[in-house]
């Protein structure tokens, strides 16, 4: 709306005065005040163009934009904003100040979000990149890399129990292997855990040293293509990319559309709605 504005205020300001009502014309400096609160909007407008950009936004993007706003936003005044008037800078600094805060309010824990950073992490556009946090990308590659680990062992076949007990008549040999049961157990499961380790430790390397993928390709396609590659990462890659960034589509969260929708289905009365539930329920029969 401001930028509607700010492109058609010279032919407003000639119909005001064409119909005698020139002072609801906008001067000069509330002209300037427009533009340099434009100016700091304009991230966030990005942003949510940025999530309407793809029929499917996976959540792996939220951290990104997340902290690229907070970047841009404490950056401070660019180049453009030094031919602002004192008015319109003070209130531009107002502006980013209050948006700082809010962000800070409810995105400063973006990044330990397990969820979140998983997804990112096995994006092949961002993977560590995204993160501002040392710490938070730390824990992140460690938990993740626990969960690669189970993968592995639950993709390997279990040993046959009892494989390596004696049988037939040599009682000592028995009573042996039974005394020594647990420390050899202990033995193999220490050894079992380290090669699956190591077998983690090696395929989250190989991925992390993989060049990034454009910022604008599809990180399914990737997968895809190099699954075989990374047999382990492949399956989280599945669990935390299939997730959606926000629970609605992104076209009823920014555009006019949206806002018709959210108005129509508003309207509808509980009665209705049961009714039409108890239809698509049954539609089938």
């Amino acid at each position: 709306m401001l930028e509607r504005t700010l492109e058609q205020y010279e032919a407003v300001n000639t119909v005001l005065c064409y119909l005698g009502k020139d002072h609801m014309c906008l001067c000069d400096d509330e002209v300037e005040l427009i533009r340099s609160v434009l100016q700091v909007l304009k991230p966030f407008y990005a942003a949510s163009q940025e999530l309407c950009t793809e029929p499917y936004t996976c959540m792996s993007k939220l951290i990104p934009i997340s902290t690229l706003l907070q970047q841009v936003t404490d950056a401070g005044i660019s180049a453009e904003e030094s031919s602002t008037s004192c008015s319109a800078a003070q209130t531009q600094a107002a502006l980013r100040n209050a948006l700082a805060s809010q962000m800070q309010q409810h995105l400063a824990t973006v990044e330990n979000n397990y969820r979140l950073a998983a997804a990112t992490l096995l994006d092949p556009r961002f993977k560590q990149h995204a993160f501002t946090d040392a710490t938070a990308l730390e824990a992140a590659q460690q938990r993740l890399l626990c969960d690669v680990q189970a993968v592995v062992q639950s993709s390997e076949t279990p040993t046959t129990a009892g494989a390596g007990i004696p049988t037939g008549g040599d009682a000592s040999a028995s009573t042996a292997a039974s005394f020594w049961g647990m420390f050899d157990k202990k033995v193999v499961d220490a050894g079992a855990m380290k090669t699956d380790m190591s077998e983690a430790e090696n395929e989250t390397r190989r991925f992390f040293k993989e060049a990034n993928i454009p910022r604008t390709s599809d990180p399914l396609q990737w997968w895809k293509l190099n699954e075989v590659q990374f047999p382990n990462l492949k399956v989280l890659a599945k669990k935390f990319l299939c997730v959606p960034a926000t629970a609605l589509s992104s076209d009823r969260l920014f555009d006019k559309g949206g806002d018709d929708f959210a108005r129509r289905r508003d309207a509808f009365r509980g009665g209705q709605l049961n009714n039409m539930i108890f239809l698509n329920k049954n539609i089938s029969h």
